[in-house]
């Protein structure tokens, strides 16, 4: 005898056979037979590919799974966490704002008829992202030393900044990093000039980085810081309120040193007729100018005021003296008595040399 059963779950089955002859008399023989449950199959992609995937942070992609062998519904799960559910697929499309590494997972659970199967992938979101840098700004184009200089920019970043910094690069090629204070994004540094100050052209960058290291020194601008302090003017000749003759040549000398560099220094003598004559000093050595001057017939009171100028046209005009200059020498005339002219003694005994004078004068 046979006798056939079909679509029996999975299981452990008892069945019993009974016979009857005609007189009556029966029998029965029992057995158990055990339906398995099957194996479920199910795939996992990421992005359409059924591997890791290393994405940029920020970047939204397809999640999908889908139940190849099975019945019922299978789970879409991101570190453990449902994100989704389908009967026979289950799709996400996820947004990975933050970096890090995230587990997916597409798991079909254990039916009466099918085993329990899952695929796990990997999505690694990086940071790739350069800082945003934009609306950059200066106040001023050149500045003279003392002034300062303020520099404003707007840097964003897809993750987190981790700092933005201005580096400011002197004329010597020196550079010196200041970090900018930040308003809602919005950050900003004043660099204050001083008297030390090189002169020329200074050029700012904007350094910005974020947590992932990432990095963007493309932007910067350029200024020009002036020289401000004049020269300095000492030791003047003629010395001030000294007395000259005329018909003789003297010096007029002055000391004139710079922070920078000296151009040109020259002298105005105004004569006691208010005329202005004006004389260029050459460099002597140093910082000494110097240059003869011939005195003519006229005595009388006279000035010199000395312009001392540098390469970056400052000016001091604050040096004068005053002398003035008589006709004729009135000095005392002093002639030598004794010893005469040429006179020398060899012997190597102690003598005694007696000195005399004549000393005459107009008053």
């Amino acid at each position: 005898f046979e006798f056939n059963r079909t679509s029996l779950a999975a299981g452990t089955y008892q069945y019993t056979w009974f016979i009857n002859d005609t007189s009556g008399n029966m029998n029965s023989s029992s057995s158990n037979y055990t339906i398995s449950r099957a194996s479920s199959l199910v795939n996992l992609t990421l992005v359409g590919n059924d591997t890791n995937v290393n994405i940029s942070a920020g970047s939204t992609i397809n999640l999908s799974g889908v139940r190849i062998t099975g019945e019922g519904e299978i789970e879409l799960l991101e570190n453990g966490t449902l994100l989704t559910l389908g009967n026979s697929s289950a799709t996400v499309l996820r947004d990975f704002n933050t970096i890090g590494v995230f587990n997916i997972t597409i798991r079909y659970n254990q039916t009466q008829n099918y085993t329990t199967s899952s695929e796990s992938h990997n999505v690694t979101a990086r940071d790739t992202t350069a800082p945003n840098v934009t609306l950059v700004t200066v106040n001023a184009s050149s500045v003279n030393q003392t002034q300062i200089v303020s520099f404003n920019t707007t840097v964003v970043d897809n993750i987190q900044l981790s700092s933005v910094l201005l580096q400011i690069i002197n004329p010597a090629g020196e550079a010196t990093n200041f970090t900018m204070s930040n308003s809602s994004s919005r950050y900003n540094y004043s660099y204050a000039t001083s008297l030390s100050s090189p002169i020329g052209n200074y050029t700012a960058m904007f350094l910005a980085n974020d947590s992932s290291n990432n990095k963007n020194y493309t932007h910067n601008v350029s200024f020009w810081v002036y020289d401000i302090t004049p020269p300095n003017v000492t030791a003047l000749i003629p010395a001030n309120m000294s007395t000259l003759y005329t018909s003789s040549t003297v010096q007029l000398a002055a000391n004139a040193s710079d922070n920078i560099n000296i151009s040109v220094v020259r002298v105005n003598i105004t004569y006691p007729n208010a005329s202005v004559q004006e004389i260029v000093l050459s460099l002597a050595g140093g910082n000494r100018y110097n240059t003869s001057f011939s005195i003519g017939t006229v005595n009388g009171s006279y000035t010199m005021l000395v312009f001392a100028n540098d390469t970056s046209n400052n000016i001091n005009t604050t040096s004068i003296t005053n002398f003035f200059v008589n006709i004729t020498d009135n000095s005392p005339v002093v002639s030598l008595g004794n010893p005469v002219a040429g006179y020398s003694n060899t012997t190597s005994s102690h003598i005694e040399i007696n000195f005399t004078c004549s000393a005459t004068d107009d008053y």
